[in-house]
């Protein structure tokens, strides 16, 4: 069975309004996942916020508002079973 393991960095700007979350999605090997497709939505309403793809080295980058919280990032791969991330907080996560 395959898993998406994902390193997440979410830095944290007191002043500013929008947020970035990045991070390097991997497999069970550490070999980063290409093109897979990364959706941050609301926890509570599933609405989505936003949504990109991980690029060749498995990197993505999103913004959300700095108040929209709980949150949830869902990662998805056709060759690797969905991951889905809570985030209450912007602190770093592994």
């Amino acid at each position: 069975m395959k898993f998406i393991y994902l390193i997440l960095l979410v830095p944290i700007f007191i002043f500013s309004q929008e947020k970035e979350i990045k991070g390097t999605i991997k497999d069970d090997f550490q070999n980063p996942i290409s093109l897979a497709n990364v959706q941050l939505k609301e926890k509570n309403t599933q609405k989505t916020i936003s949504f990109t793809q991980s690029n060749e080295n498995g990197f993505f980058k999103l913004k959300t508002a700095e108040n929209q919280f709980p949150l949830l990032l869902k990662i998805t791969h056709i060759s690797f079973e969905t991951k889905e991330i809570e985030i209450e907080n912007f602190e770093l996560l592994n």
